[in-house]
């Protein structure tokens, strides 16, 4: 529908990308991505220096060559804190679900997101988290560290890009 919109193809004409395009991640927590992701999912990633000309555009943009502390990947100390404390309900971090991501745009967004079974267990884990931290349930809640819970996905883009190319194999085998 963003290509429809108009913000996918002035992006491609930018130089950009959608983020999902070439995303391929772990598929027993492909929810969880979709739900971590949120609404960047559908987002197109665009260098900094071609933003000015989708200045008359609407839609969600991510800068491919994003600079500063928020974009710098966590601390060892950090993730290793976040990671044992999410391996005590069977969790996990986000990141290590990309198989594939090319320009390393999702990896860096899921740098701070972890996973756990169940919304219970994010919500016990959400409370020991590093501040800009979240964590997804594998049925799609995510829970921040500063207290915000999103209650599963509406739409699930990876998801979805799945099953298109499934029938697209399904097609060209018949």
């Amino acid at each position: 529908e963003d290509e429809i919109r108009g913000i996918g193809r002035a992006a491609r004409r930018a130089g950009g990308r959608a983020l999902a395009a070439g995303l391929d991640v772990d598929p027993a927590l492909r929810v969880a991505v979709s739900a971590a992701l949120g609404d960047l999912a559908r987002s197109f990633v665009v260098r900094r220096d071609h933003l000015a000309s989708l200045a008359g555009e609407r839609g969600l943009v991510v800068l491919g060559d994003a600079a500063g502390p928020g974009a710098a990947a966590p601390g060892v100390v950090e993730t290793a804190a976040v990671r044992a404390g999410v391996a005590r309900v069977g969790g996990g971090l986000l990141a290590e679900a990309v198989r594939v991501d090319a320009a390393g745009t999702a990896s860096r967004i899921l740098a701070r997101c972890a996973w756990v079974p169940t919304l219970s267990d994010a919500l016990e884990i959400a409370g020991t988290l590093p501040s800009g931290w979240r964590v997804a349930a594998r049925t799609g809640a995510v829970v921040t560290a500063a207290g915000t819970v999103t209650l599963g996905i509406a739409d699930a883009p990876l998801e979805r890009r799945v099953e298109v190319e499934a029938v697209g194999r399904d097609l060209a085998a018949a």
